[in-house]
């Protein structure tokens, strides 16, 4: 090798993306604006309005979570093992 990291195809790398920090402050953000995005049409909606939009809303932030994580991905695990200095 070039003494650069091999990049290897996981298992559970989702699982993996999905326990760092980073991607709990990408959760975190997406619901606070998706909430701050329908917020003004529960406030002005009737109560029996409310309900749809409230299923949209969790759609939608459902659908955007997912897409940090996509469970059909490959994910890499970039290793500095395997380096050889020669």
């Amino acid at each position: 090798m070039s003494g650069e990291g091999t990049d290897r195809v996981v298992s559970g790398g989702r699982q993996a993306i999905r326990g760092t920090p980073e991607y709990e402050a990408a959760v975190r953000e997406v619901r606070e604006r998706v909430r701050a995005d329908f917020a003004p049409l529960i406030a002005q909606a009737s109560f029996l309005r409310r309900l749809p939009i409230r299923i949209q809303r969790w759609r939608r932030t459902r659908r955007e979570i997912e897409a940090l994580a996509p469970l059909d991905a490959l994910y890499a695990n970039r290793s500095a093992s395997g380096r050889r200095d020669a």
